[in-house]
């Protein structure tokens, strides 16, 4: 009785082993859009991540989506409290050493050549 047993369970396994589905997708055209990472406490410095996003499908190093050349602005009101610096791998730091004030509405603003504009706006979280 066990050796049959085996023998079912071994077929039902080689079985379950040969079935495959195989799905070929041909994702449709997609253009890259500005992707910009912020996150701003009144106890650290203003930042940003800013990159490109990639399509599904899309085989890249993820450090080639990655914006240097972009002019990221914070903004109170009408006037700039800081521009960021790139400091390397899409990273943007303050050049002012500014930090946020908790409870103040900020406006974030990305600018790129070729990519447009990214803006947001957000205030910084009492402690």
């Amino acid at each position: 009785m066990q050796h049959l047993h085996r023998s079912f369970c071994a077929v039902i396994l080689m079985t379950l082993a040969a079935c495959e589905t195989v799905l070929n997708i041909d994702p449709p055209a997609y253009d890259p859009e500005l992707a910009v990472t912020s996150r701003f406490m009144p106890d650290s410095l203003w930042s940003a991540t800013v990159h490109m996003s990639q399509g599904a499908g899309v085989v890249q190093d993820p450090r080639q989506s990655f914006v240097a050349d972009a002019i990221v602005t914070i903004m109170r009101g009408g006037s700039i409290v800081d521009t960021l610096r790139h400091a390397g791998r899409g990273r943007y730091v303050s050049k002012a050493e500014q930090y946020p004030e908790a409870g103040v509405p900020y406006h974030l603003r990305v600018q790129t050549h070729g990519a447009g504009t990214a803006e947001s706006e957000a205030t910084a979280p009492i402690p």
